[in-house]
């Protein structure tokens, strides 16, 4: 609803003038297929490249440059390690981790 009074309102592309008769579909044909070669093979390095940039260098960079991936990534990571830890450090860790929390809720 919001996309069409935008549209409505801004009005984009009027004054242009396109005829769709007038337009040449082979001077596209070639960026077209380049494209789609492109894509096809970089479906696989792309996903690659998301679940590598997914783990932090350090683990204040995440935090500071808001990069919310990485911070899950390392919740996961703590959260896996804690529980494997026994209880009575686990509880050490957690009032620590509760402390920071109220730390940074009350700035």
């Amino acid at each position: 609803m919001i996309g069409v009074v935008f549209g409505e309102l801004l009005k984009p592309g009027h004054g242009m003038h396109l005829d769709a008769v007038s337009l040449d579909a082979q001077s596209v044909e070639s960026y077209i297929a380049q494209g789609a070669s492109q894509q096809a093979q970089s479906v696989g390095e792309e996903i690659y490249h998301i679940l590598l940039s997914a783990i932090p260098h350090d683990p204040i960079t995440p935090f500071v440059e808001g990069k919310t991936l990485q911070v899950l990534v390392m919740a996961l990571v703590v959260a896996i390690l804690l529980s494997f830890v026994a209880p009575s450090f686990k509880e050490k860790c957690l009032r620590y981790f509760e402390s920071m929390q109220e730390l940074s809720l009350k700035c």
